[in-house]
């Protein structure tokens, strides 16, 4: 598998904040595609088979659901490989503020060449099933490795895979404004605490705080939950994602509405705005360390050099991005009618984090 651009997005991987549990994350799967005839001239696959007949829409609706949730298997002629196709986007709408932030999803592409379809009360279809391939693809330093995993998880981890985080902030005081993190782990509840790449709770090592003229401070991690913020241990050893608030020292609050508080680090009161580096701890044994099988390659992408051997990634499988907001109060609004009145004056936009990788060959 890989990642593969927004014009070609074959899985999705929707990213949220928050969903119905602290800590959680939405994961869409592409796993079974029910039986097509020839293409139409229009291009478009034209279903068949008795799968096909009771979900195909009828003035705006599925001909026949309660046959399929009958069925906690489809019949295997109706049942194909996943196809690709899926892509996705995401809107976080605060009502009250006005505020809307959308965001694009996140694809992998040839996850799965095996249908592995289940009723919705059924578990298994996530990246732990046997059908994930056990393979990826990434690139790094102006080269690409193709990689083999003992399991699917595995793979997807190595996709994610990176050993800085890096993003930035924006606490002006004129316009209220306020930053979040959002940080997620696509693979960490396929994992026992303390698997490789994580131990039961994570670890950033290192922040790097820069302002807007480069002034910089840098923080070693002494602890990892912020101070006000609950931050029970049951669940950081199995939370997938969280808003981490980034806030001055006077102590910042959650744009987001975060029940967990994970120290990223309060800026200082000088720093109104600036970007921030996490590195991810090298100094615990076995802590953010993935090892390819034999057999995976490396290639120079100036050269075309090949090497065959074992790779170790270092880092943490992490994705997310940031949230930052502007207040401007109360405007002077004219409506229809053309009488005077008041409205939000509320701005916010989302940004993805950006990574570095490092990719080691082992000996």
């Amino acid at each position: 598998m890989r990642p593969v651009d927004d014009k070609a997005q074959l899985r999705v991987l929707a990213e949220a904040a928050r969903t119905l549990r602290p800590g959680g994350l939405l994961a869409i799967l592409d796993s079974p595609v029910y039986r097509t005839a020839a293409s139409s001239p229009q291009r478009t696959p034209v279903p068949t088979g008795v799968t096909a007949a009771a979900v195909t829409h009828v003035n705006g609706f599925p001909d026949d659901c309660s046959a399929i949730r009958a069925k906690p298997v489809l019949p295997p002629a109706d049942v194909r490989p996943p196809s690709g196709g899926l892509s996705g986007t995401l809107t976080l709408i605060n009502v009250n503020s006005g505020l809307d932030l959308g965001m694009n999803a996140i694809a992998l592409a040839e996850l799965s060449s095996q249908p592995f379809f289940r009723p919705p009360s059924d578990t298994y279809a996530g990246f732990s099933a046997q059908e994930i391939r056990p393979v990826s693809t990434v690139r790094a330093g102006g080269r690409e490795y193709d990689l083999r995993w003992k399991n699917g998880v595995d793979a997807v981890s190595s996709v994610f895979m990176a050993s800085e985080l890096i993003n930035e902030f924006v606490l002006e005081p004129g316009t209220a404004s306020q930053t979040d993190w959002v940080i997620t782990f696509p693979t960490r509840p396929y994992l026992q605490p303390g698997a490789s790449p994580f131990q039961p709770n994570i670890s950033f090592d290192q922040r790097d705080i820069f302002d807007r003229e480069g002034n910089g401070v840098h923080h070693s991690m002494t602890g990892l939950c912020l101070p006000g913020f609950p931050c029970p241990l049951a669940v950081l050893d199995h939370a997938a994602s969280a808003a981490f608030p980034v806030g001055h020292q006077a102590g910042p609050s959650s744009l987001l509405g975060s029940v967990i508080g994970v120290d990223l680090g309060l800026i200082p009161d000088s720093f109104t705005a600036g970007w921030m580096r996490l590195r991810v701890a090298d100094r615990l044994p076995g802590f953010g360390q993935l090892g390819s099988e034999p057999g995976s390659t490396m290639t120079d992408l100036a050269t075309g050099a090949v090497t065959v051997g074992r790779f170790e990634l270092f880092g943490l499988p992490m994705t997310g991005f940031m949230v930052r907001t502007f207040r401007n109060g109360t405007l002077r609004c004219i409506t229809n009618s053309g009488l005077q009145t008041g409205c939000q004056g509320n701005y916010a936009g989302s940004f993805p984090h950006r990574y570095v990788r490092t990719i080691t060959q082992v000996p």
